[in-house]
């Protein structure tokens, strides 16, 4: 599956994007990937666009993600902006992950659209934590 994490410096933003079959493996990978560009690039916001994927993660091993995000030093309070899928997934999942991610410290939210998840983050504003 081609997936892609960047920091995209004009946002101030830690950019996840890609499309296809999103695995446990492939979710851990990607947040790994996230939280050490957060730190390094000292970003306070994560876009995470699955508008194109197919999610394939067990409710159990969404309880454990942002525990996770724990081990990679994710600085509490970020704000991580999930695009929602188009097709194929359960709503309830994602909405569990934002409640798991804030009982962990991190502001989570899901959208139905790019633009929605975008105007939530203040992109565009200072990068200020």
């Amino acid at each position: 599956m081609p997936w892609d994490v960047k920091y995209v410096a004009d946002m101030c933003t830690v950019e996840v994007s890609g499309a296809g079959k999103l695995s446990l493996q492939d979710a851990l990978s990607l947040i790994e990937r996230a939280a050490v560009l957060v730190n390094e690039k000292g970003a306070t916001r994560v876009l995470s666009d699955y508008s194109d994927a197919v999610a394939d993660v067990a409710i159990v091993d969404i309880h454990g993600l942002p525990e996770y995000q724990d081990t990679f030093g994710a600085p509490k309070g970020i704000k991580i902006a999930l695009v929602l899928p188009r097709t194929g997934f359960k709503e309830e999942d994602f909405r569990f992950y934002e409640t798991a991610c804030r009982n962990r410290g991190y502001d989570c939210k899901g959208f139905k659209s790019r633009e929605a998840a975008v105007n939530w983050l203040g992109v565009g504003k200072p990068d200020v934590p």
